[in-house]
């Protein structure tokens, strides 16, 4: 007999930890539980929005209740199933999708955020999410400079708030600073145009059509009172880099411009350092740098038309910096104190913190061998995942170390593999573009291993368990994650790092009431995986850059960003 025959009757003949195939009836109670919370937390949120905007959601959740409720009678153990599949496709998938989009949107990643929304309005029956997916795809539109007439005539005539937005915006994107303060002169749609997301759009028309600084300082605190927007670090980062722009201080824009670069488009940082050459009265100069940045992106139709929007703007701005203002001096001063912390967060918040290569290509090596262990076998079957790598604490030795690495690829069944990767990703987006790619895979790859050979001891050979999963490598970078939390006060503090702890503890909190309430699920390989990547991530966390303040660098040459034109000298 063969030594891999003699092995397979081995598996077979002991009694292990996944022989028994997992029922969905082994689900029921963890998988209840998880849909009970997405459940309540959708509830909770809907119950302010009126019945006209959350009627589509509610049907969803009496979709799910009902779903569960006509399941249980005639299956009881697929009730977990069946309701955890509706909450996941009517509710989780939808709102998470959309909340993508809304932060690719953010970012400036237009094409992005319209498929997410696109796909997000596809797979929840909501017309509220279907015109949300229409308005975004509007945008980007308008942002390259097409005007479609009849959407812009739907979206007009379905309230008065955005009969007056869609006008101000069009006259924002085109430049014309005067128009943008005519359809802003009166003050209360000023105040819900600016709650809409035009607070930039205001401070800029008023700061280039002035040379007093009171009244910028007083812009700037009625776009803070009245945007939401001023809160996001995307939002701040431009108003840190253009508000100095807009006074003519070109060394402070170029600091910041250099300094935020993460958070702005292809062709701010010339646009920015442009403007503020001609508010400090070289508008010729200025002029010649938007120049050279629209021949370096004459390919990107988005930066295009935002440098022509600036050229309007430019030619027509007054062209000297406002008077002394004590309340726009300390706007300035908090807007610089707040720079380096946004820098410190530029790898969470930039445009590129949605590009994730290693996470996704993780996520694709275990759908890839999970599709081809269940073309070739059963992958509940343990003598099948046996077969393809998995780890049996019963046989395990050193000769078979290599088991430790091939059993974090395997997964026992399709849910198995979901969960894992809805922590990847979540876990991913967090560790890849703080870590990076080398030492998140160190992190993954250590925590995955190294727990699998805690297991393999913990149990030994009198405790027989067949191990798969990457479940204690993903919880490594759960663990990571709050060391990198703990270390690094500033992502602690940041919102998306609260956001990142409170899922960090949902999850892990969840994880170990499948591990009490499901009989095929290793406790052990979760916990030792936690609290190896919290050890790799103590170790690993990149210290926060190192950042000096504009008044410490002699030469502000040295900051400049790579679309900006020379310094022009005093003379005109």
């Amino acid at each position: 007999m063969c030594s891999r025959a003699r092995e397979a009757r081995q598996v077979r003949a002991r009694p292990c930890y996944v022989c028994q195939r997992v029922s969905p009836g082994d689900l029921l109670i963890p998988l209840l539980l998880v849909s009970a919370i997405a459940i309540a937390r959708l509830a909770s949120a809907l119950r302010g929005i009126p019945w006209a905007q959350s009627r589509s959601w509610w049907f969803a959740l009496a979709t799910v209740v009902g779903g569960g409720l006509i399941t249980f009678p005639l299956a009881p153990e697929m009730t977990g199933v069946v309701a955890f599949a509706l909450v996941a496709v009517l509710l989780i998938a939808p709102t998470q999708l959309m909340s993508a989009a809304q932060d690719a949107l953010r970012r400036g990643a237009e094409r992005r955020g319209v498929a997410l929304a696109r796909i997000a309005s596809t797979l929840h029956p909501s017309a509220a999410l279907r015109e949300r997916a229409r308005l975004h795809r509007l945008i980007t539109d308008l942002r390259a400079g097409r005007e479609p007439a009849a959407e812009i005539q739907h979206f007009s005539a379905q309230s008065p708030e955005m009969a007056a937005l869609l006008p101000a915006l069009i006259a924002h994107l085109h430049g014309d600073t005067q128009a943008v303060l005519e359809h802003l002169g009166d003050p209360q749609t000023r105040h819900q145009l600016l709650a809409s997301g035009l607070g930039l759009a205001y401070l800029r028309a008023i700061a280039t059509t002035t040379d007093s600084g009171e009244a910028i300082a007083a812009a700037f605190h009625a776009f803070g009172s009245a945007d939401p927007n001023l809160q996001q670090p995307e939002q701040l980062a431009l108003v840190s880099v253009f508000l100095p722009a807009l006074v003519g201080d070109v060394a402070t824009t170029r600091y910041h411009a250099e300094l935020l670069r993460a958070y702005l488009g292809p062709a701010e940082p010339g646009i920015a350092c442009a403007l503020a050459i001609a508010r400090a009265g070289h508008r010729e100069a200025a002029l010649q740098t938007l120049d050279e940045a629209a021949l370096r992106h004459r390919s990107d139709r988005i930066a295009s038309q935002h440098i022509k929007a600036y050229r309007r703007v430019i030619e027509e701005c007054v062209d000297r910096p406002p008077s002394p203002s004590q309340a726009l001096a300390e706007i300035l001063n908090i807007l610089r104190r707040r720079a380096p912390h946004l820098a410190e967060l530029a790898a969470l918040e930039g445009r590129g913190a949605e590009r994730l290569p290693l996470t996704w290509s993780i996520g694709g090596v275990l759908i890839a061998v999970h599709v081809l262990v269940s073309l070739t076998g059963d992958p509940l079957d343990p003598v099948h995942l046996y077969g393809w790598g998995a780890l049996a604490t019963s046989l395990f030795s050193a000769a078979e170390g290599w088991r430790l690495v091939t059993s974090t690829l395997l997964h026992a069944g399709l849910l198995h593999l979901i969960f894992n990767l809805v922590g990847l990703r979540f876990f991913g987006r967090f560790v890849e573009p703080l870590f990076g790619r080398a030492r998140m895979a160190v992190i993954y790859i250590g925590a995955g291993v190294l727990a699998a050979l805690a297991v393999a001891i913990i149990a030994g050979h009198d405790t027989p368990q067949i191990l798969v999963g990457a479940s204690g490598a993903i919880l490594g970078l759960g663990g990571a994650t709050l060391a990198a939390s703990l270390r690094r006060p500033t992502l602690r503090k940041s919102s998306r790092g609260k956001a990142q702890i409170r899922g960090l503890v949902l999850i892990f909190g969840l994880q170990l009431a499948f591990d009490a309430l499901a009989a095929a699920v290793s406790s052990t390989a979760h916990i030792a995986g936690f609290i190896l990547g919290f050890l790799f991530g103590l170790i690993l966390t990149p210290p926060a850059p190192s950042m000096a303040p504009p008044s410490a660098q002699p030469d502000p040459d040295a900051a400049r960003p790579v679309d900006a034109a020379p310094e022009p000298s005093a003379s005109p």
